[in-house]
């Protein structure tokens, strides 16, 4: 099912709470939903979900289509190879900031959603410049420029009525460029992400999902305590000199990946931890990890499940 139209009409509460659909009147649920007795607006009060919109579905199709789709959008060959060793380049400078580093789009069906982010509003717009058709360059373009105003509280002060522009303006050329096929219910429920962002503010993720080293004395049962600390230096320096929690520390829940009784060996295997689930395999592409190097403080920290695919 395609939703080519940017301009329909919009469903309101009162349509969900009376069992109307806008186009087809007779086509509805059939019974209420008991939702109707929280007294919440069914409509208006259930925001776009940003990392499985935008980041899994739209950034995540995009790419597919660069990389797999018809031989209209597909990328030739060496095209390929150019941009796959672009990101390779790329993640051997990317900073302790990023959860994870930038992989080659031969491993794209297994990237986190963090990696689809960090494409969008990073690497993408410098590794497709001169990779992409100008017209599809500049189109991705506006897709980035319209998600980064919108994660900027700043920025949305001044220009969130542009980054809408922006978004119906690659609604509209989806289909243009990439055919109808393409313009699904996430490419199309981006002219609405404007709407939730004046209604709830930043779209963002709920939580990260990083892996870093704890100390056991931070964890107590799948919850660990985390200092309120902005520098990386600093947090190090807590994890190494083993200092007790503090009661005032935000509690995050965790899942244990490995536990071992040296700093440097739970590093490296945070190493490890960065490209596997599943710490206790033999199975690693010794050669893989250690082209991809990261170093940076083994608990994974919890987040959506879908983030983990």
């Amino acid at each position: 099912m395609t939703f080519s139209e940017l301009n329909s009409p919009k469903r309101k509460d009162e349509d969900f709470s009376n069992r109307i659909n806008v186009d087809s009147p007779d086509e509805h649920i059939i019974n209420p939903s008991p939702l109707l007795d929280i007294n919440v607006g069914l409509v208006s009060m259930f925001p776009l979900d940003y990392m499985h919109l935008v980041c899994l579905g739209v950034v995540g199709k995009l790419i597919l289509a660069w990389y797999k789709g018809s031989l209209r959008i597909r990328l030739s060959n060496s095209a390929k190879t150019n941009l796959n060793q672009s990101l390779v380049d790329c993640s051997k400078y990317s900073p302790k900031e990023f959860q994870r580093k930038p992989r080659s789009l031969i491993e794209v069906d297994r990237w986190k959603a963090t990696e689809f982010r960090c494409f969008l509003l990073y690497v993408g717009p410098v590794v497709l410049k001169d990779i992409l058709l100008p017209d599809y360059y500049n189109h991705f373009l506006c897709l980035h420029l319209a998600i980064r105003i919108m994660l900027n509280e700043k920025l949305i002060e001044d220009y969130l009525d542009y980054a809408e522009e922006l978004l119906c303006y690659f609604f509209k050329h989806c289909k243009t460029l990439y055919g109808e096929e393409f313009v699904v219910y996430n490419v199309h429920s981006l002219v609405h992400l404007a709407e939730d962002v004046r209604r709830f503010h930043v779209v963002k993720f709920p939580d990260e999902n990083s892996v870093t080293v704890v100390p056991c004395s931070w964890v107590d049962g799948d919850m660990c305590a985390w200092p309120p600390f902005k520098s990386l230096k600093r947090i190090e320096d807590c994890v190494k000199n083993l200092r007790d929690p503090d009661p005032s520390w935000q509690r995050i829940r965790v899942f244990i990946m490995k536990s071992t009784d040296s700093y440097d060996k739970a590093v490296k295997l945070e190493e490890r931890a960065v490209f596997t689930s599943d710490l206790n395999s033999e199975k690693e592409d010794v050669e893989e990890l250690s082209r991809r190097k990261r170093k940076r403080p083994v608990v994974n920290r919890d987040s959506s499940s879908e983030d983990e695919v």
